[in-house]
């Protein structure tokens, strides 16, 4: 007979309710490595920093409810999820970065530096027009931080979920790509 004191989730309620947890803009929110220039997960305790957050911890908890089965499950979404993501990234890392530089480089190349004329020319005939064009390349690049801010975050919190669920289900056993692992000779 089924245990019926706990109601039966499917994969996705169980994904979904996963992906609650980890809200990108407590990822997207400035902390001091910022501007340090370094990532919080280099040097000791990437492990420790990544497991003892609300998100994680809340995780774990919905994980304990879980049989080995589902939780394999789960872990297919988390890569699925987390290449998905990734792909995402890199698209919008080359449409948004790579692609418009490489325009006005060749656009600049190719009109023998009239860019840089028109600025030189606006800066002493138009000057607020010239001060115009700064503003409006500033909220340009803010606005482009914040998509490269907002990508990354997504991507390091897939990564991330994918990490939690891969060392949560090694504590219970469950190994993934690992399950001959005792028969194989090392020899």
């Amino acid at each position: 007979m089924a245990d019926t004191s706990t109601p039966q989730h499917t994969p996705q309620e169980n994904w979904n309710y996963i992906q609650s947890q980890f809200k990108i803009w407590q990822a997207m929110r400035p902390t001091k490595t910022w501007f340090s220039g370094l990532s919080s997960r280099i040097g000791n305790k990437r492990l420790t920093r990544l497991t003892q957050s609300g998100s994680a911890r809340s995780l774990v908890s919905h994980l304990d409810s879980l049989p080995d089965k589902r939780i394999k499950t789960l872990r297919t979404y988390a890569a699925i999820n987390q290449e998905q993501v990734g792909s995402a990234f890199k698209l919008t890392m080359i449409g948004n970065v790579s692609v418009p530089i490489v325009l006005l480089t060749v656009f600049h190349q190719l009109s023998d530096g009239a860019i840089a004329d028109y600025l030189k020319h606006l800066r002493t005939e138009n000057l607020s027009a010239f001060w115009g064009g700064m503003v409006g390349l500033a909220i340009g690049l803010l606005f482009l931080l914040f998509i490269v801010t907002y990508s990354l975050a997504n991507l390091n919190q897939a990564r991330d979920i994918r990490h939690l669920i891969d060392l949560y289900a090694a504590e219970r056993g469950i190994y993934f790509g690992l399950e001959d692992m005792d028969t194989i000779s090392l020899d």
